[in-house]
């Protein structure tokens, strides 16, 4: 009771450091909550997309109607009854919750009480299954994952725990003096931990609450500005506003309560320890009977003087606290510094693997079409009319061997094919190919004469091969050496481009004449397009679906990979964007408290310095330094760390580098690493520290302004 009481007056009469502590509990627990919100905000929104994808947990396919509605009465299950394309019956089940039914146990057996094959009638949503928790190791592997993310949180909190145990040490500093006339009246060391932790959990009261409730607030701010990249809409087909929300666990708001509350009972009872260890005429005259050696030589004292030793030798008064700092400063600059710079260079090798397996990245889309070339050919024009396309790009290839069995690609191709076969640089214009009605010959063959001849010509027909013996001669009207694009990307997959050779001609001309040497039916017929409007893409992709000789299942959308994959890293660097500033806030709030409580505890040796000579000016002087050596001992770390960590990245990209067939790089990725990037963002995180650290110990110096020198000497509270 007389703890209790204690804890309350020194709570309401101390309102300046009770509004401190409120105000780091606050913090701890927002950054705590906003951490726990968004990991089970991650967990809901996997879960929702796998449900968007398949919403059930089992599906029992190739069932009769009166099978089928039969079972739609499962106690176990809600039902859905579903008619599929082949115009056969499914039930799709979804898990109600646990009954007194163990089929979770017995789940094979309760499949045969059905009557349902297992193997040909049931598929199993396994992702679901997971997310929902309906297995023993579904909630296994939850378990260890959470663990994983918990001791992320147990780290976080180490630093956290400085922030709220800097504000009760700024509270007991200022009442040493009290708790040792209460130890010379006869109160025992229990009752002055009790006053401590009782006035924690009274602050706890109000700082966990509202904590949380920042945190929240905190979290929905971050997930909404990951929703900005579009990942939603990239990911999901009915976008953000259905799929995915924010999502606040209860059993994690608690966890993070009880480890707050865990972290600030931590705090008070270390404090109180500290203040118990003091004897009563230690505590009133606030000095300690131990003597320290303290290094007579520093680096500061070297370039700044007496000043600069004043200060080196705070900071080794405090060198836990002051290596706790650095170390939030370090990574809060190194984050800051290399979250952009590292994304680029991730975006960079997507583009690269991308490029890998798509090729050079010359269209949108890709589509192919199970029709003759006659259809083929109106299916491109279609497209052409739609408007929504441009570089539209087909052609007509038929395959074939000359006498010397050495491949040939005869090309019938529109504009835009033609050009981008050699690069926007082809050897004859495509209006003077099609004005001639001849071929041109791009290989490194020798061609002797003005025609080439075809011996033998094939083509696939419902998946088999067939082959034709013909006699084709082609006018050549130009000769190039230079192979096409198609002939690089062949040499990468075989040892020698001389074993292929192209013909090319304009789509007119096998419009015209040439598709009556063939009696062959169509192999190659894909056309790549790109979108005229990228906010169409939608529109478009509905409109290659709608036309008949499109294959719907070989729509390969480029464009909208790329999309998920830049929506996805963008994702990713709001996230760890979201991560920085929290490290900025504990780093900050650090920094501050660690300023404000040295001073604070050492008014009486800096009023004992004026009180001998020291001008307001060199006091500002010293506080100036000791501000100056967070920032650059940060500074320093950050910079090696950064450096170093940019050259692990070039380590890692190296691996997406793309090599010729004799070994010799053909793309490299050293290039897009520079070490000096960085230090511009580095310079600028310096000066911010040293301005927030100056500014932290500007309050409190005119505080002590407004004390006079023999008060504070005394420490009279």
């Amino acid at each position: 009771m007389f703890a209790k009481l204690l804890a309350k007056k020194y709570i309401f009469q101390q309102k300046r450091h009770s509004i401190l502590t409120i105000c780091s509990i606050i913090t701890a627990l927002a950054l705590m909550t906003a951490l726990f919100t968004g990991f089970s905000t991650m967990i809901q929104c996997l879960r929702d997309i796998a449900y968007d994808n398949q919403p059930w947990h089992y599906k029992i396919t190739n069932l009769t109607k009166d099978k089928a509605e039969s079972l739609l009465e499962l106690p176990e299950f809600d039902c859905n009854f579903v008619i599929e394309k082949d115009y056969t019956c499914s039930v799709e089940l979804l898990l109600k919750a646990y009954t007194e039914y163990d089929y979770l146990n017995d789940i094979d057996d309760y499949w045969k009480k059905l009557d349902i094959d297992k193997e040909k009638q049931l598929e199993v949503n396994g992702t679901l299954i997971t997310y929902d928790l309906i297995t023993l190791d579904a909630r296994a592997n939850m378990v260890q994952i959470f663990a994983v993310f918990y001791v992320f949180v147990i780290f976080l909190a180490l630093a956290l725990r400085l922030i709220i145990d800097t504000a009760f040490e700024v509270s007991s500093k200022e009442r040493e003096r009290q708790f040792g006339v209460l130890q010379s009246i006869g109160a025992t060391p229990q009752q002055i931990v009790g006053i401590i932790t009782y006035e924690g959990l009274f602050l706890s009261c109000i700082g966990i609450p509202l904590g949380i409730l920042a945190g929240i607030g905190l979290g929905y701010a971050a997930f909404k500005a990951v929703l900005t990249s579009g990942v939603a809409e990239a990911f999901l087909h009915d976008g953000q506003e259905v799929f995915l929300h924010y999502h606040v666990s209860a059993p994690f708001l608690l966890i993070g309560a009880v480890t707050g509350l865990a972290w600030v009972l931590f705090s008070a009872y270390g404090t109180g320890m500290r203040v118990i260890k003091m004897t009563p005429i230690q505590a009133i005259s606030n000095r300690s009977n131990k003597i320290k050696k303290v290094k007579k030589h520093s680096l500061f004292a070297l370039f700044f003087g007496w000043k600069g030793k004043l200060a080196a030798r705070n900071n080794r008064r405090q060198p836990k606290r002051f290596i706790i700092t650095v170390l939030s400063l370090v990574l809060s600059m190194v984050l800051f510094a290399s979250v952009s710079i590292i994304m680029d260079k991730a975006k960079l090798a997507v583009d690269r693997i991308l490029e890998d397996i798509y090729g050079k990245n010359y269209f949108d889309i890709w589509l192919n079409t199970d029709a003759g070339a006659e259809e083929y050919l109106n299916t491109a024009k279609q497209i052409e009319d739609s408007g929504y396309f441009t570089n539209i790009n087909y052609g007509i290839c038929q395959p074939g061997f000359n006498d010397d069995k050495i491949t040939v690609f005869v090309n019938y191709s529109n504009e835009t094919q033609y050009l981008l076969a050699f690069k926007n640089n082809p050897p004859v214009s495509y209006e003077d190919l099609k004005n001639s009605g001849g071929y041109l010959y791009a290989s490194s063959q020798e061609l002797e004469g003005d025609t080439f001849t075809v011996q033998q010509m094939y083509s696939h027909d419902g998946g088999k091969l067939r082959k034709k013996d013909v006699n084709l001669e082609y006018h050549v009207i130009q000769k190039t050496g230079v192979p096409p694009m198609e002939a690089q990307q062949r040499y990468y997959y075989n040892k020698s481009m001389n074993e292929y050779i192209w013909l090319y001609a304009p789509i007119e001309l096998y419009q015209e004449s040439a598709k009556e040497l063939y009696d062959l039916s169509e192999y190659f017929g894909d056309i790549t397009v790109i979108l005229t409007d990228t906010k169409e893409h939608d529109k478009a992709v509905d409109f290659l679906n709608s036309l008949d000789a499109v294959q719907k299942d070989s729509i390969m959308d480029v464009y909208l990979e790329h999309k998920k994959m830049d929506t996805m890293l963008s994702a990713i660097e709001i996230g760890l964007t979201c991560l920085n500033i929290m490290f900025v806030l504990i780093a900050v709030i650090n920094m501050i408290n660690i300023i404000s409580t040295g001073i604070i505890n050492r008014k009486s040796e800096l009023a004992s310095l004026q009180c001998i000579g020291m001008t307001k000016g060199q006091l500002y002087g010293v506080t100036v330094i000791e501000c100056a050596q967070y920032a650059l001992t940060a500074g320093v770390f950050s910079t090696v760390t950064t450096e170093l960590l940019l050259f692990i990245t070039s380590k890692f990209l190296k691996m997406f580098e793309v090599f010729d067939g004799d070994g010799s790089v053909l793309v490299s990725m050293d290039h897009i690493i520079n070490y000096k990037e960085p230090i511009p963002n580095l310079l600028f995180a310096m000066a911010f520290a040293f301005v927030i650290a100056f500014l932290s110990s500007v309050i409190p110096l005119n505080i002590l302004e407004k004390t006079p020198l023999t008060e504070q000497i005394r420490s009279v509270d």
